[in-house]
């Protein structure tokens, strides 16, 4: 089986959220949203296969 490394991006500390992003969209749709939230524990924002910056 082959694996496709998917970009990701980590912001913040503590507790982890993970946001996907919808089906036209990327992680940067999430970037200001993801800085409040980055305050009070850690977002991973990561972008699908074929979006954004993943392959």
């Amino acid at each position: 089986m082959n694996t496709v490394p998917l970009y990701h991006k980590i912001i913040g500390e503590g507790e982890p959220l993970i946001i996907i992003h919808g089906l036209f969209g990327m992680s940067d749709n999430w970037a200001s949203f993801a800085k409040r939230v980055a305050e009070e524990r850690m977002v991973i924002l990561v972008d699908a296969r074929d979006h954004g910056r993943s392959p």
